[in-house]
């Protein structure tokens, strides 16, 4: 399979390129979907919203929702974890206790 489209030509394509800005916003992001610094922060509202269509900046922001709530899940998913180690070790205790 991957000998075939090694030669067919139609079936490679290549990676979108990103514009010059596109490539410092992704570059100065964290996986929170923040920037870096406040500065940073002040330069990238300024490229977002002088040099792009109304579709990217829709694309920006649902990029920036979908960080958020993978964000948000870890973080809830990590203190569910603490939560239930936490009842595991108070059951422990009680045991050893009573």
């Amino acid at each position: 399979m991957i000998e075939e489209a090694k030669g067919d030509e139609s079936l490679m394509v290549d990676p979108p390129e990103l514009k010059r800005y596109e490539a410092w916003l992704m570059a100065r992001q964290k996986p929170s979907g923040n920037f870096t610094s406040e500065a940073t922060n002040l330069v990238a509202s300024k490229i977002i919203f002088t040099d792009t269509s109304s579709y990217e900046k829709e694309s920006i922001d649902h990029i920036r929702q979908l960080w958020a709530q993978f964000f948000l899940q870890k973080v809830e998913e990590q203190e569910n974890q603490e939560k239930k180690d936490l009842m595991t070790k108070q059951k422990r205790l009680k045991k050893t206790y009573i």
